[in-house]
């Protein structure tokens, strides 16, 4: 079984939940935690679904070379990274990683650690889907925000080409997407 393990998706695909899931099912695994430079939304809590800096402190880091990887979200002025020491401590402890990072991270991770890396991309039925969940997530999203979030998303599409495996998240069938996801996972 390979011990990095990326499950990447436009935003509200779903790749969140369906990590969750297989971390429930696959013993010493867990999330790396991402590093970013937005504030947390809702109930997130720092060092649990990222690591929240401030934009100044995430660009010093930059400049350390504290990261294997990061990118910008230009629209949105936040920037997201994967701290590579922290990969490496936990490849001595032969833990499995997931990761929920976009294409950028995915190629870092692949170029990297080719042998021990396996990617999904998680695929939306539809962007109504996508626009579905979003709106379900945040109810008072605003439309600006929304609309620039469903063109990330379209432009995202594209990358599947560039992971192991596409698997397509059917519209309130997560349990088929988990198990499918599962048992490639367990095949590779």
């Amino acid at each position: 079984m390979k011990q990095l393990i990326v499950i990447s998706g436009p935003t509200g695909s779903g790749e969140s939940s369906i990590t969750k899931e297989l971390i429930k099912r696959i013993p010493n695994s867990e999330r790396f935690i991402s590093t970013t430079s937005r504030p947390p939304r809702g109930n997130e809590i720092n060092g649990v679904d990222y690591n929240f800096i401030s934009k100044e402190d995430f660009k010093k880091k930059i400049t350390e070379g504290y990261f294997l990887e990061y990118t910008c979200v230009k629209n949105r002025d936040v920037y997201y990274g994967t701290p590579k020491d922290q990969i490496e401590e936990k490849l001595s402890q032969e833990k499995i990683l997931f990761f929920n990072c976009d294409l950028i991270g995915t190629k870092a991770l692949q170029g990297k650690f080719p042998e021990q890396t396996l990617s999904f991309f998680i695929a939306p039925e539809n962007l109504d889907q996508i626009k579905a969940q979003l709106l379900k997530r945040n109810p008072d999203i605003a439309p600006e925000e929304l609309e620039k979030r469903l063109k990330n998303a379209a432009a995202e599409m594209d990358d599947q080409p560039f992971y192991t495996y596409t698997v397509v998240n059917k519209y309130l069938k997560l349990d088929e997407t988990v198990a499918e996801c599962y048992k490639l996972i367990l095949e590779s």
